[in-house]
C-alpha cells in the first residue's frame, strides 16, 4: 500500500450496516486489516471484511479509497485501493512501496518505487479480476488479459498490441474503455 496507508490518518470507515464512524485508521497490509481509533490516545480496534465495506483515508490534500474485493486464489477479500470507479469497469490497485538502497561507497538512499498490481471490476461485482502487475507481467501476458476480459473492444486492443498501451497504462486502458467501448459493445448486443 502507498505510503498514506502505512500511518494513522484521518478516516471514515463505512460498516455493512450502513453506518460510518470517524477517527484515526491505517491499513495492515500483511493481512488486509484495518487499525481503526476514534482519538489519537484510543486503543486500537481491528476490522476486516466482516464488518466493513469501504474506507476513505484522508492526509493532507490526498484522499484514498480501498474496498473488499474477492480474488482469485484468496479465500478472504483482499482490501484494494480504487482508482477509477465506473458502472461498467472499474479499476482497483494494490500497492506496493519498495524501499531501496544502494551501495556506491557509502550507503546511499534511493528513491522509493512503487508497485502496482492492478485488479479491475465489472459492473460493480464483488469479484476483483487481475489485470497486470507493473513489475512481473509481461507485454505477451498483458495482451492476453486485455483480449479475454475487454473483449469486442478493438480501439483498445490495437493499442495494446502495438504497444502504445502497457500495464503502467492500465489507468488509461480503463477510462478508454470506459469512455468509447462500452457504448460500442451496448449497440453490438
Amino acid at each position: 500500500m502507498s505510503s498514506i496507508a502505512q500511518y494513522y490518518a484521518r478516516a471514515e470507515l463505512h460498516f455493512l450496516d450502513g453506518t460510518k464512524t470517524f477517527g484515526l485508521a491505517h491499513i495492515n497490509t500483511f493481512n488486509d486489516k484495518i487499525k481503526f481509533k476514534k482519538h489519537k490516545d484510543d486503543k486500537r480496534i481491528s476490522y476486516n471484511h466482516k464488518d466493513v465495506s469501504r474506507l476513505v483515508l484522508r492526509r493532507d490534500t490526498i484522499k484514498k479509497e480501498f474496498r473488499y474485493k474477492k480474488t482469485l486464489g484468496r479465500r478472504a477479500p483482499r482490501l484494494l485501493e480504487l482508482i477509477i470507479e465506473d458502472k461498467n469497469i472499474s479499476l482497483y490497485a494494490e500497492i506496493t512501496e519498495v524501499r531501496m538502497y544502494g551501495l556506491i561507497g557509502a550507503l546511499l538512499k534511493v528513491p522509493n518505487q512503487f508497485i502496482y498490481i492492478y485488479y479491475i471490476v465489472k459492473e460493480d461485482a464483488n469479484k476483483a479480476i487481475y489485470f497486470g502487475d507493473t513489475e512481473l507481467t509481461a507485454h505477451k501476458r498483458f495482451k492476453e488479459i486485455t483480449k479475454k476480459h475487454l473483449k469486442g473492444c478493438d480501439e483498445v486492443l490495437i493499442k495494446v498490441k502495438n504497444r502504445e498501451y502497457k500495464v503502467k497504462n492500465s489507468q488509461e486502458v480503463v477510462r478508454h474503455y470506459n469512455k468509447k467501448c462500452t457504448k460500442d459493445l451496448k449497440s453490438n448486443n
